[in-house]
């Protein structure tokens, strides 16, 4: 893919402030490359930190998006390469998961190229057993993470997240526990060809697909199928 250009255009999905997108555009830039980042993820306010900090630390000014990377199809444009860094797939369940493939695939050129960041969430539970509550200590802030319920639909674990200094921000997350080999597996359905490679620390992996099928595309999966649809919200099955 590099051999063909000099202007590398690079979207980060969820891509909070930016550090996939960062990453590679120094390394290419580096490389002697023009850059063109675009960084897409819901939350406003990282955008904006993100925007600022990489047009101070490279020069290059990244668009930024908030909007749903499930929806990225929508913008119309094409990029050579694709960056999901920082584990973001346990906020995605199989079927959400399914929709943000097939709009990566859409979004890429024939011979883009998508890197995804991953830790093997699965192996965690094999090696170290199913924690029900955790506590994280941070500089500024100390969390308890606490197992609430198990939604069989969409295979996610609800935990309620507590934070001790300030319990006005606590919230409810529903994650799913990915394994690298159903990553790939996933991938492989949307792209002709995909690898892992074993990052700085296991079980952290880089997945990286490339040549987009686009034989699913998100319009067949604009519809979901008949499981998903007519439920409403009940305890530990809320869609």
């Amino acid at each position: 893919m590099l051999k063909s250009r000099n202007l590398i255009r690079v979207v980060d999905v969820c891509s909070g402030t930016g550090i996939g997108a960062y990453l590679f555009a120094k390394l290419l830039l580096e490389k002697g490359y023009r850059v063109r980042l675009t960084l897409v993820d819901i939350r406003s306010a990282a955008l904006l930190k993100g925007s600022r900090w990489i047009a101070g630390e490279l020069g290059v000014e990244p668009e930024t998006i908030a909007m749903d990377a499930a929806m990225l199809h929508t913008l119309g444009k094409r990029f050579d390469l694709a960056v999901m860094w920082g584990s973001s797939a346990p906020h995605f369940n199989p079927w959400s998961m399914n929709k943000l493939l097939a709009a990566i695939s859409e979004s890429l050129e024939d011979n883009g190229v998508f890197v995804m960041q991953e830790s093997d969430r699965f192996y965690r539970i094999v090696e170290g057993g199913y924690h029900r509550v955790n506590v994280v200590e941070g500089e500024d802030k100390s969390v308890l993470d606490v197992y609430v319920g198990y939604n069989h639909l969409m295979g996610t674990a609800k935990r309620l997240v507590v934070n001790l200094q300030d319990p006005s921000m606590s919230t409810y997350m529903e994650l799913y526990y990915w394994s690298i080999a159903s990553l790939g597996a996933l991938l492989w359905l949307f792209f002709e060809d995909v690898d892992v490679m074993e990052g700085w620390t296991k079980p952290i992996y880089l997945l990286l697909a490339s040549k987009p099928r686009r034989a699913i595309t998100p319009s067949h999966l604009k519809q979901f199928p008949r499981a998903l649809l007519g439920n409403t919200c009940l305890p530990n099955r809320c869609l």
